[in-house]
């Protein structure tokens, strides 16, 4: 079997990966120590078992990692969907009080003078 290789020749590997390789090294170990018997494997049995088991762990850990991250990737998308979408509300909100707030400086001035001639005719 191929090793699991993605276009730019970085390993991808998956723990069904990581459990097929450690099934083939069993089955090599299986006819070693048919072969030359069980003390010439035992420790390197060992090795190459806690090699496997950290492998596992890497992927597992490489695999939560992906996860998060194409989480977070959707988290960023969504964040900038929200902005521009307050930007086109803000905007429109500007659009219909921006006429107004030029409107107020003259109704400002108009009461100030009201109640200036209010003033002088008490």
């Amino acid at each position: 079997m191929a090793s699991p290789v993605d276009a730019r020749g970085l390993t991808n590997l998956q723990l069904k990966d990581v459990y097929d390789i450690a099934q083939r090294v069993g089955e090599e170990f299986q006819n070693l120590i048919a072969n030359f018997g069980n003390s010439h494997t035992a420790t390197l049995v060992e090795t190459v078992i806690a090699v496997l088991e950290h492998l596992e762990n890497t992927v597992d850990l490489s695999n939560q990692l992906r996860m998060k991250h194409c989480q977070m990737l959707l988290d960023r998308d969504n964040l900038v969907r929200d902005q521009e979408e307050m930007k086109v509300s803000f905007c429109h909100a500007r659009q219909i009080i921006e006429p107004h707030l030029f409107k107020m400086p003259k109704l400002l001035v108009r009461l100030l003078w009201s109640l200036e001639n209010k003033k002088t005719k008490i």
